[in-house]
Order: C-alpha cells, then structure tokens, then sequence
C-alpha cells in the first residue's frame, strides 16, 4: 500500500492520468470511458466514505488527503460528456432536491446514492452533490488568507498536475448555471500545465473579499500623442526601443490621479507604451503620499515593453499591487505582424493567474488573447476576470471583443482590455480616429462593440460585475 493512504499506487496513478489528460492535454472522453472512471470514482468514495465524514479531524499518517478525493470528484464531473451534463443545469442551488439539501443528504447517506450506475440523472446529482460536500467541508482548512502568502507551493498536491486553490466564490452559484462556473464555491482546480505551458499563480494581499456580487471599477488610461521608436532586427524583424512622450509626467500623474479618484481596482496601460523610465514613473505616482492619502490600487498592469533578458528579447508586463509594489511578471506569447515585419521576440512559456481571496485574474498581451489559434487556454482556467493591455487597429479590438464575449457566456469572465491605437507604423492620427479602444465586458448594459469602445479622452473608467 501507498504510505501517504490505503489507495493503492496502480489506482491512484489512473487517476492522475486522468487528471492530466483533461486538465492538460484536454482531452475529450467517450460515454464508455468516462463511466469506467466514474465507477471508480464510486468505488474509491464508498471505500474511503470514514476519511469524508470526518474531513478537518485529525487524520493518520497512512490516510488519504480528501483534497485528492475533491481532485478526482471533480475532474469526474468535468470530464462528463457535454450532450449528458444538461442533467446538471436542471440541478437547483436550494430547496428540495437543491445542490445544498443533496451535500447534506450525502454525507447522512455516508456518500452513497441509488441508481448510479444506469440513470444519468442520478449520477449528476450524486456528483454535484459529493463535490459541493467536499468543496464545503474542506473550506477554511487550507486559507490564503492565513500562512500561504504569494507562493503556491500549499496549493499543490504530489503527483497531480494541478492547484487546488483555496478561494471564496459564492456568488458563482445559480440555478441553470454550468458546471464549470458553479461547481465548487470555496476552491478552484487549476492546471499547473496546459500544453507546453506552465500555469504560474501568484497571490494578491490586501483585497477586500465579498461573499456577493459586486462590481470592480476599472481604469483605461491612455496616451495622447505617443510615438515608438522602433528597431529593425534582421531582415523582417521589429522590437520597440523606445516610447517617446511630451510631458510624459504630466501625462502618468493624471492617469494614476483619475484612477484614485475613480476608485479603481484594476488599472491597464496599454502594449508597448511603458517603457524602464516609464514604469518607475508609475511606481512613483501610486506610492505617493502614502499617509495622506491611503488609497491604492489593487492590481495594476503596467503596459508592456520590450526588454532582454539573460540574451532573450520578450514583450513584457510588469504586474504590481497595492502602492506600486512589485507582485509579478508576465511575457507575451504570441508576436505580430505589421507592413510586413514581425515582433522579434521569444514567447513566454507561462500563463499566468492572479489569486485573491475570490477571484482568478488572468493577464495576456494584446494577440495572446485575439489570436483566434487556441484560444480555448483560457477557459481552462475558471477565470473571473481577464486583463489584456493591447496595440492595434480596430480589427484588433473587433477579435479582442469577439473572444470576451464568448469567455462571458462561457465562463462568466469579464474581460478589461485597454488598447493604444497602432502607432508603430509611423502614420500620423486622423483627428477623426479616436486614441484607442477600451471595453470592460460585460460592462453595465451587458454588451460591448468596437464603436462604443473608441476611447478619445486620455482616461476613461469602466465597470463590471465580477
């Protein structure tokens, strides 16, 4: 037998192949293969129902870690074919036969339901029922807001490709919803891999928690009369070497004033318009009179820049919190094209997501986040909300607004994207064009478009609920 629990080591590494074919490779299942999983699933629930029932007693050394079990419950749940999972939208939060009153009957029933093997109906309640059991047992065990700072490394669990992140969600429940947006309210599992990318957390202090909705305010600052200089690398290569800018402290202050004095909670600049002296201009402006005036940010993208780094050139955001603190990084993954030479730079080989105490908050560069070329990435990751800084013409927000939409529906994700107007191509701007296009989606009406996303004044404020 395994030390770690009496689960033997052949099952558990079906399980963690199981895991990592959906959760990295995202591979799609048959009817037959997920239900050879999902009798598993029973099997390992019935055997280990003792180790449940007493979740946050003290366990011994050979017993299994329930947060395994919430692993396998839920990836069993996801894997489910999309034509059966309808069972689960039909599913009520409360009252009877509510996910809720089904947790409670479970545990009293010691994790075991009639009929799972043959009505399909059964088996989604009985699989709602034991994650959101789980998911609510284990709740305050494992806190962010306790020992765990800015590392992840409590989020993981040996052997699994995954975090299973300690975060508070409860107003992603709702009748009719899928599975994927209210399945768990107190964690989130997350791949620690999709593809050839690895999945980087870190961990954002110091943001208020709200059990319910509520809406973020969210700033789009741009620049009026910005210049790049740009660098020809090789025969049809590009890199920006510079971004030019009259009264360039002028221009930084007013945007990080109207950000305080809308009371922002995300703040974006926009791609490659931050260069080094830039950024520690906006470092500067947020951790100004810090006694006086007490208001910070929660999380600000500094735009992007190109930067080189151990002899690699990448497209970078500097991500930062609170008064301008330093709280991570992350490099564009896909390059562009513009009058027929390309973005000379190395991909990044991570995404990454920001963790507070109850949302994820994911970060692309302008094409990671457009391209229409695997976009699915990023319903991988149960975001709440996506932060996209981003060049480029009005085809460019048109595919920006296309994606978000389709996140929205999805996923529920509100996606903020603040794009500069392309100035790489030296054009001078049509007084009729506007500086560049911003949208919070969705925002207060619910929809966005390109036309009402043209923004002309230098700062403009949206909001959007989660």
């Amino acid at each position: 037998m395994n030390s770690r629990s009496n689960i033997t080591p052949s099952e558990r590494r079906k399980w963690q192949k199981f895991v990592r074919d959906l959760l990295v490779e995202r591979r799609r299942f048959t009817k037959n293969v997920w239900l050879s999983h999902f009798r598993r699933l029973v099997k390992n629930v019935t055997a280990q129902a003792d180790i449940l029932i007493s979740i946050g007693a003290e366990r011994g050394p050979d017993a299994l870690d329930p947060r395994e079990m919430l692993i396998w419950a839920w990836t069993v749940l996801m894997a489910k074919p999309p034509e059966d999972a309808q069972f689960y939208l039909r599913i009520p939060e409360e009252g009877p036969g509510g996910l809720k009153e089904l947790a409670d009957e479970l545990r009293d029933r010691r994790y075991v339901f009639d009929k799972l093997d043959t009505a399909l109906e059964c088996q989604m309640r009985w699989l709602g029922a034991l994650v959101r059991a789980i998911d609510a047992d284990l709740a305050g065990i494992l806190s962010p807001s306790g020992s765990i700072t800015n590392s992840a490394e409590d989020w993981e669990m040996e052997g699994y490709p995954c975090y299973i992140v300690p975060i508070r969600r409860g107003y992603r429940k709702g009748n009719g919803k899928d599975r994927a947006r209210r399945a768990m309210l107190y964690h989130a599992i997350l791949p620690r891999q999709i593809g050839d990318l690895a999945v980087e957390l870190a961990f954002v202090p110091d943001v208020e928690i709200t059990e319910e909705p509520r809406r973020w305010t969210y700033g789009a600052p741009i620049f009026e009369g910005a210049t790049v200089d740009v660098e020809h690398v090789g025969a049809d290569g590009f890199r920006v070497a510079d971004a030019p800018l009259a009264d360039e402290e002028g221009c930084v202050a007013g945007h990080v004033r109207s950000a305080l004095d809308g009371q922002c909670d995300a703040l974006v600049w926009p791609e490659l318009t931050v260069p080094k002296d830039r950024l520690a201009l906006i470092r500067a402006e947020l951790r100004r009179d810090p006694l006086r005036d007490p208001r910070r940010i929660a999380i600000t993208v500094a735009g992007s820049r190109h930067v080189e780094v151990g002899g690699k050139w990448f497209n970078r955001a500097e991500i930062l919190f609170g008064k301008g603190q330093p709280l991570a990084s992350y490099d564009k993954r896909r390059t562009f094209e513009v009058e027929g030479r390309f973005e000379r730079i190395d991909p990044g080989e991570k995404m990454l997501v920001l963790v507070t105490e109850d949302r994820l908050i994911g970060v692309a560069i302008c094409k990671d986040f457009c391209d229409d070329v695997d976009n699915d990435a990023y319903r991988s990751l149960s975001l709440d909300l996506l932060l996209v800084p981003s060049m480029g013409k009005v085809s460019t927000i048109d595919a920006h607004l296309r994606h978000a939409k389709a996140l929205q529906s999805q996923q529920g994700t509100v996606s903020f994207v603040v794009q500069q107007v392309d100035v790489l191509t030296g054009t001078t701007r049509d007084a009729k064009e506007p500086l560049g296009y911003s949208f919070a989606s969705p925002g207060g009406s619910g929809t966005a478009s390109s036309r009402n996303s043209r923004q002309s004044e230098r700062f403009r404020l949206h909001t959007a609920r989660r």
